[in-house]
């Protein structure tokens, strides 16, 4: 039951972050989630996942995959640590970012399919891009190996420019 409703509050705020792209950037932006898998969007081996939300400036020649964390703000120590934890991982458990870490690598690694399948020149970067609803306090305690900004942050400054193709 609370995964049922985790998954509808990530739709919804995944749709949030999409209208938001679409109604106030020049982006062009994919409706649908892309898939990395033997018959998905990009063709990988194995099950890489799927990008939340796809968008390409064509001015600054930027391919953003972007993540959307519904995150709920962190207030004292101890939701801090659970955090820690749960994202960056702790003692040997792995941590929800390292996905995308991997999709980032595997993405960067088969560069040539993804501009070939998006139909894009060679002198377009890559930048995948965690969009969390609220601040994750973790980026300030721990480097996060991938772009993380907060909504707040998108709405108020735009997307990221620079970080990518590393």
């Amino acid at each position: 039951m609370l995964a049922e409703r985790n998954a509808i509050k990530g739709k919804e705020y995944r749709d949030e972050v999409f209208k938001w792209l679409t109604d106030n950037t020049h982006l062009t932006v994919y409706p649908q989630e892309i898939t990395i898998k033997r018959k998905g969007f990009f063709v990988a081996d194995t099950d890489k996942g799927d990008i939340d939300i796809l968008a390409i400036d064509h001015e600054r020649k930027i391919i953003y995959l972007i993540e959307c964390k519904n995150t709920s703000q962190s207030k004292v120590a101890y939701e801090f640590h659970i955090e820690i934890i749960e994202y960056l991982g702790q003692l040997g458990k792995v941590g929800l970012i390292q996905k995308h870490v991997n999709r980032d690598l595997w993405l960067l690694e088969n560069r040539k399919q993804v501009l070939e399948k998006l139909k894009v020149d060679s002198d377009y970067g890559i930048l995948s891009l965690v969009i969390s609803n609220h601040v994750l306090p973790t980026a300030f305690l721990r480097t996060i190996p991938i772009a993380t900004i907060s909504f707040y942050e998108l709405k108020q400054s735009g997307l990221p420019v620079s970080g990518y193709d590393r």
